[in-house]
């Protein structure tokens, strides 16, 4: 789990950066895999290939959702940072906070569940192509 020193704001900015990059790359990931299930879903009509195609797809979409949503908070946190320097016009390089236990626990958590449906997905996938 992430330490929740204070840190500099550019750290934090540079930290919600890559949190959107990620969330960026998985999105596309993201898309990807859709592509591939419904070439699967055309190819094959066994039941227990599609009832599992149907699962991963209702997964996909709620990973879609929880993006969406990350992307969002991690915007409105970036919007605080950009005020906590601006509203310290002295020396805002020189402003430290903490970053949001809460986002960093999401993130890590999202991180983790999307490593885990990946993984699946393509042993799904090596098992019915």
């Amino acid at each position: 789990m992430s330490t929740f020193k204070l840190q500099y704001l550019h750290e934090i900015h540079q930290e919600h950066r890559i949190w959107i990059k990620e969330l960026e790359f998985a999105e596309d990931e993201l898309s990807i895999f859709t592509r591939r299930l419904e070439e699967v879903v055309t190819k094959n009509t066994k039941i227990d290939v599609l009832s599992k195609a149907e699962r991963f797809q209702n997964q996909l979409t709620r990973h879609q959702e929880v993006i969406d949503q990350l992307k969002q908070d991690v915007q409105k946190a970036e919007h605080k940072i950009v005020e906590m320097a601006e509203s310290n016009t002295v020396a805002p390089d020189r402003k430290k906070t903490n970053l949001s236990k809460d986002l960093v626990q999401r993130m890590e958590m999202f991180t983790s569940l999307w490593s885990e449906l990946k993984a699946h997905f393509i042993l799904y996938l090596t098992q019915v192509i």
